[in-house]
């Protein structure tokens, strides 16, 4: 053989070892089986279900035309057992499945789960999943600071009124000690400042219902625990008012006075204790029922800020900065007026008794007068005198904090 020939051998030899690859290897690689069962994701997310448990969404797509056996178990912490909702992959069929992990398994710490798919004896497949336990989401408890901010501002805001927001009764001095008339069955509790933080405790309450947190997104958990917290501040800073109202009180001792004359025992005069609200205490306790309400408004904006709610989350300032507005006109004119009002010392009113004398008084002089003799002024006048007599004694001993005063709004 020459060269030529042995290089066109070589030639020849090459051209089947390839031809040889092309149908041999290539289309066996090519015509390899897929996987019999194949799952959708790997990396689910951890979620949270009742009683401190968790579950995780898979999906399975069975390719045989048989029926598929699911297991699942965690590759470690042995005594952990996993619960399949479905354990049976129809062929030719995708299937959700939901596998719940008991709290002892502490999944949120993290756990690796492995999964099988069986056909009798045969695995078709078996795969590895890791949850994604998502971190999470601490309250912003800084919205909190909200209340001893508005507390603060609105002390300086109220030391302006105490001097420019009001004028005195005549009479009476811009003190912070001036006594207030009012009437004695009138309660600090007994205004609409008080019930302001109903409202955050409604909205706690619609937050923290179970379909209302499925509603209101994942950050629901933390915005509910923001909002509880705040109520519970409001509330502390609405029992403060009524506590600071009373310590406030200004307190004055009278002797007791009966028939003109004091009343005596042992030798000593009996005396008794008249007490009444002042300007200073009633706007401190105002002050902090104010702190309440702005307080209030702040945190349950902050906590719909952090909800999904459609986008309109960002723009939720506009109503709460309006209802803060109307809050502080209505809250400045309403102190104005109770104070204005209520420094002015009332007048005595005579007695239902004494106006009826006056008038049975009155119709005898009318009737006298057209007789030729006139009625004595002691005739007309005894009973109005008694009756007075009584009233002035009766007056002497129950003090002029007692006076009935039109009730007012505020604080």
């Amino acid at each position: 053989m020459g060269l030529g020939s042995a290089r066109h051998e070589l030639g020849l030899v090459g051209f089947l070892v390839a031809l040889a690859v092309c149908f041999f290897v290539i289309p066996v690689s090519a015509l390899a089986a897929p996987p019999s069962v194949t799952i959708g994701t790997r990396t689910p997310v951890l979620e949270e279900a009742e009683g401190g448990a968790s579950k995780i969404a898979l999906t399975f797509l069975n390719l045989t035309d048989g029926q598929a056996e699911l297991s699942a178990k965690p590759q470690q912490r042995t005594a952990c057992v996993l619960a399949l909702d479905k354990t049976k992959l129809e062929p030719a069929e995708s299937t959700a499945v939901t596998v719940s992990i008991p709290g002892a398994c502490k999944a949120n710490e993290g756990l690796a789960i492995n999964v099988t798919a069986m056909a009798g004896s045969t695995l078709l497949a078996s795969f590895e999943v890791v949850p994604e336990v998502k971190p999470v989401k601490e309250p912003k408890w800084g919205n909190l600071w909200a209340f001893v901010i508005a507390w603060v501002v609105i002390l300086v805001l109220l030391a302006l009124f105490f001097w420019k927001g009001w004028k005195p009764a005549e009479g009476a001095t811009r003190s912070p000690f001036q006594r207030l008339y009012l009437d004695v069955t009138w309660k600090f509790n007994d205004n609409w400042a008080t019930n302001v933080s109903a409202v955050g405790a409604i909205l706690t309450g619609v937050f923290g219902a179970t379909t209302a947190k499925a509603f209101l997104g994942s950050d629901a958990e933390s915005a509910v625990a923001l909002a509880t917290v705040g109520a519970a501040i409001a509330l502390a800073f609405v029992a403060a008012g009524p506590v600071i109202a009373l310590a406030t009180k200004t307190f004055k001792v009278v002797p007791v006075v009966k028939d003109g004359k004091p009343v005596m025992k042992d030798g000593k005069p009996v005396e008794e204790r008249w007490d009444s609200f002042t300007v200073g205490g009633l706007l401190l306790a105002a002050s902090v029922i104010f702190a309440s309400a702005f307080g209030q408004l702040w945190v349950v904006m902050a906590t719909g800020k952090e909800l999904e709610l459609g986008g309109l989350e960002g723009k939720l300032w506009i109503p709460f900065g309006l209802a803060a507005i109307l809050l502080f006109v209505y809250g400045w004119r309403s102190l104005r007026d109770m104070l204005e009002r209520n420094t002015e010392k009332p007048e005595k009113e005579d007695a239902d008794e004494v106006k009826a004398a006056k008038l049975i008084v009155a119709a005898l002089e009318g009737k006298k007068a057209t007789e030729e003799k006139p009625a004595a002024a002691d005739e007309k006048f005894a009973a109005v005198a008694d009756v007075e007599k009584k009233i002035a004694m009766e007056e002497a001993t129950a003090g002029d904090s007692y006076v009935q005063r039109q009730r007012s709004a505020l604080p």
